[in-house]
């Protein structure tokens, strides 16, 4: 080969090795230099996300610290604005949201007993009702997002006459002993709540959901559980006294020994009901569906029975006295046993109630 050009390509071979090489190096160096700022960047981020979310901390202590505030005044209208101001702290804070309504049931714990409206100077009493701040806590607390619970809404032994809690969401809720006296309930969510002698007199728990609830003892003299569901419901010694249970569920519920003097239960679901000892004297079971259910020793004396759904019902030892009763078909055999068949009164052509 000519030394010249073997000269040359050596050259170029050199060349080539030499860009080749800077090539490589400044390939690595951009690589080396990208991974640095990414992880610049990423430290950046992170710096930046810890001081905004300690900045919305700070913000969420202060918003939550200036409505505890507020909360403390002796001005109602400066309290109920602390008390939608805490609402909104839980609202933006899924950790707060437990703390803010365990301190305002406490509040409604705390002053929901306090007459409302105050007497006047010289002595005068008013019909009582829920102070305004206390209803705003349980407007607050009904409407709360329930899937940020960590514990039930614990409403022991307040008062909360004539307070407005429809559609409120209080399933689970410990409202033991608790004065509910004409509150509005309708459309309520109080499955598995415990009810235990609470009074509910006159209140008004149309379409409420009472599933699971423990209502043992309660007094819901006059209540109105129009198309209420109490399926399982426990209404041991209950008060249900002029009670309006019509199209009410209340399948598998038990009520033994409980009140059911002159209520209305005309249409009503009582499949596989307990009501041993239960007092049912001049109450209206028109239509009602007590297919399985158990009424021993039950005191019917005066209810009106007519058209009743009865299969496997059993009536063992019940007072029957001057009952009115009709069916669309003849009872099924020994559907009435024992004491009840010396007690029962049929009115053969009667199958309205008096009025």
């Amino acid at each position: 080969m000519d030394p010249v050009v073997e000269s040359a390509l050596i050259s170029a071979a050199a060349t080539l090795v030499a860009v080749g090489g800077t090539i490589t190096v400044a390939t690595v160096g951009f690589r080396n230099a990208r991974l640095t700022n990414l992880a610049a960047l990423d430290t950046a981020r992170d710096t930046n996300q810890a001081t905004l979310e300690a900045t919305r901390e700070g913000q969420l202590a202060d918003r939550y610290s200036r409505a505890i505030e507020q909360l403390g005044s002796d001005t109602i209208d400066v309290t109920v604005g602390g008390i939608y101001a805490l609402e909104r702290v839980a609202c933006d804070s899924r950790r707060d949201h437990p703390t803010v309504m365990e301190v305002l049931a406490a509040c409604i714990r705390e002053h929901s007993r306090e007459p409302w409206p105050k007497p006047d100077p010289d002595g005068t009493s008013h019909e009582q009702s829920t102070r305004p701040d206390i209803q705003a806590a349980l407007t607050v607390i009904g409407r709360r997002c329930t899937k940020n619970d960590v514990r039930p809404i614990d409403l022991t032994h307040v008062r909360l006459t004539r307070a407005n809690l429809t559609r409120a969401r209080l399933a689970g809720a410990d409202l033991d002993g608790a004065d509910l006296t004409r509150a509005h309930l309708d459309v309520a969510i109080l499955s598995g709540a415990n009810l235990s002698r609470a009074t509910l007199i006159g209140a008004d728990l149309t379409g409420a959901d009472l599933t699971g609830a423990d209502l043992t003892g309660a007094d819901l003299t006059g209540a109105h559980l129009f198309r209420a569901v109490l399926t399982g419901a426990v209404l041991t010694g209950a008060k249900l006294t002029r009670a309006d249970l019509t199209s009410a569920h209340l399948g598998t519920a038990i009520l033994n020994e409980a009140t059911l003097t002159g209520a209305t239960l005309i249409n009503a679901d009582l499949t596989g009901a307990h009501l041993f000892r239960a007092v049912l004297a001049h109450a209206n079971l028109m239509n009602a569906t007590l297919s399985e259910a158990t009424l021993t020793e039950a005191k019917l004396t005066g209810a009106f029975l007519a058209n009743l759904a009865v299969t496997s019902m059993t009536f063992t030892g019940a007072d029957l006295t001057d009952a009115k009763w009709a069916l669309q078909s003849p009872p099924p055999q020994g559907w009435v046993k024992d004491r009840a068949s010396s007690l029962l009164r049929r009115a053969d052509s009667d199958t309205t109630p008096d009025p």
